[in-house]
């Protein structure tokens, strides 16, 4: 028997080895199949995500319709006794109160959508913000205004909600195509709200043979103001009827009681084919309700606080970097509006105020163009943190580009005539348009933000952090007006440094503003590495 097991045990070597070459190849099979599987796309949500956006839509409309008429909206008023600086003062505090009322609830409704859902909180504020602009174009006095503006402000602070249920909508194989995506949402809000707001106002006057009402004459806000309404309450009806729920905790309740009824309903179907059981056997479900693995998903979903994601490095550092990007981009289209409305020899570059207009609209296509053609490819190739810290670098050469173009106007200048030389408004053309494209590089940034939260936030905590970052934005963006236009002032009246001071302010700012991206790099490389 030795001799045969001696004899034999070759050919069982060469054969096990056979197999195992077999089930090895089998498994690197199975493992470029399973590489192959994790690398698909999945599927885009587009019914969901067409719903949500059309909520979306309307938030950039509510906010832009009225700058083209909010400063004579005020005149009107009678509460600045007709001195135009006192219309600016007056009108920039009702958009400042917008987003002091913004401020005040982002923390409440995150946190709150965190615990009960994300559509009980979206759509109610969703509809009162509609309300709210109707009843605006109604103001009869500057009180009245303010806490109309103030009410929307509040509401407004359900924006976050929406960002963590496209986060919720997507993961990591089709977000670099749907945040984009999403992205154009703002600049074609932007698009469509001042032509709403500049081409119905007044429009009793305008178009009297269509709006001749006595009431639109009454209120010549009132229009502009209630087309915008229109848009999201059929927003809201599509979310009512279509949106789905996609907090975490209360998707994976309802799967949980699907496979309860589902196992009751198979047991009641043995029960009947095998035999009665015992009217005192607990129900399966409820021998899975109280399993440790149960309790352990119970504690986990519960969303952290606002002091624990605080305290997370990562959410702190798109915090900062966040207040730093609202601040800088509100600020280029706030000084770059100031600075070509300010007369050349004043220290800008005199264009008129349509020429500015035009200027706005070719920087919303050129940042449309950025989100639908540059973006998605950008964010499949490159590393995130890396292409939001390029974003920040566009920031310095941006304000230095802009300060060049007075000395640019000044070449051509006839003080005279106070007209600029053909040659030299092309080459100052020419010039704002570069500046344009590169500001808009920053828009990148803006959806690349949300997409860091998701990757490194609680998914119970989704929009509770996605409530921080904003918070952090809609602060910068409530000042920023305020103390960039008074940089800028104070710079062109003293004439420091030629009028050109506000250029090294901004350009010190920025440089801050690119340091703190840093430190997204630095904080995503360590956790990685810590992984």
């Amino acid at each position: 028997m030795m001799s045969l097991e001696r004899s034999t045990s070759p050919d069982l070597d060469e054969h096990a080895a056979l197999l195992s070459d077999t089930a090895s190849s089998f498994s690197s099979r199975d493992d470029i199949e399973d590489q192959k599987h994790q690398k698909t796309r999945t599927p885009i949500p587009t019914g969901q995500l067409g719903v949500l956006f059309s909520i979306r839509f309307t938030e950039p409309i509510i906010y832009s319709h009225l700058w083209p008429y909010i400063n004579q909206f005020v005149n009107d008023i009678g509460v600045a006794d007709g001195n135009p600086r006192n219309v600016g003062f007056y009108s920039g505090l009702i958009e400042s109160v917008f987003a002091c009322g913004e401020v005040c609830s982002i923390f409440v409704l995150s946190r709150l959508s965190d615990r009960i859902g994300r559509r009980p909180v979206l759509l109610p504020s969703a509809l009162g913000i509609a309300i709210f602009t109707a009843l605006f174009g109604l103001s009869t006095s500057f009180t009245m205004m303010l806490i109309l503006r103030i009410c929307a402000g509040l509401l407004a602070g359900a924006t976050p909600i929406v960002h963590s249920i496209v986060s919720e909508l997507t993961d990591e194989t089709n977000n670099a195509l749907v945040v984009p995506l999403y992205g154009l949402i703002t600049p074609i809000g932007f698009a469509i709200g001042p032509l709403i707001g500049g081409t119905l106002e007044h429009a009793a006057t305008k178009y009297p043979n269509l709006f001749g009402y006595e009431f639109l004459r009454r209120y010549p806000y009132f229009l502009p103001s209630f087309i915008p309404c229109c848009m999201a309450i059929v927003g809201v009806m599509f979310g009512y009827f279509f949106l789905q729920e996609t907090l975490p905790s209360i998707v994976k309740a309802r799967k949980r009681l699907e496979r309860q009824r589902s196992s009751s309903s198979l047991s009641s179907k043995n029960s009947t084919l095998y035999g009665a059981t015992d009217c005192h056997d607990r129900d399966p479900s409820d021998a899975t309700a109280f399993t440790p693995e149960n309790a352990e998903e119970e504690v986990e979903s519960q969303p952290k606080s606002i002091k624990e994601l605080i305290k997370d490095p990562s959410i702190r550092a798109i915090m900062g970097s966040g207040t730093f990007l609202m601040f800088l981009y509100t600020s280029s289209d706030v000084i770059f509006s100031l600075y070509c409305f300010t007369a050349v020899e004043d220290g800008g570059v005199g264009l008129p105020p349509d020429k500015i207009g035009y200027a706005f609209s070719v920087a919303g296509l050129i940042a449309m163009l950025m989100q639908l053609c540059v973006t998605p490819w950008v964010l499949r190739t490159f590393d995130k943190a890396k292409v939001y810290n390029f974003c920040m670098c566009s920031f310095p050469i941006v304000f230095a580009l802009m300060g060049c173009l007075n000395p640019l106007a000044q070449m051509g200048f006839d003080e005279i005539h106070k007209t600029i030389h053909p040659t030299t408004t092309k080459l100052l053309y020419a010039a704002i348009a570069v500046l344009l494209l590169l500001a808009r590089v920053c828009v990148m940034a803006f959806p690349i933000s949300m997409m860091l939260v998701k990757q490194n936030a609680d998914k119970h905590s989704l929009a509770t952090a996605n409530g921080l970052v904003q918070v952090a934005m809609t602060l910068a963006r409530a000042f920023c007006p305020t103390i960039a236009s008074s940089v800028f002032a104070y710079s062109t009246s003293q004439h420091i440094m030629g009028g050109h001071f506000w250029v090294i302010v901004m350009v010190t700012i920025s440089l801050a503003g690119v340091w703190q991206s840093t430190n997204i790099s630095r904080v995503t490389k360590s956790t990685q590495e810590h992984i």
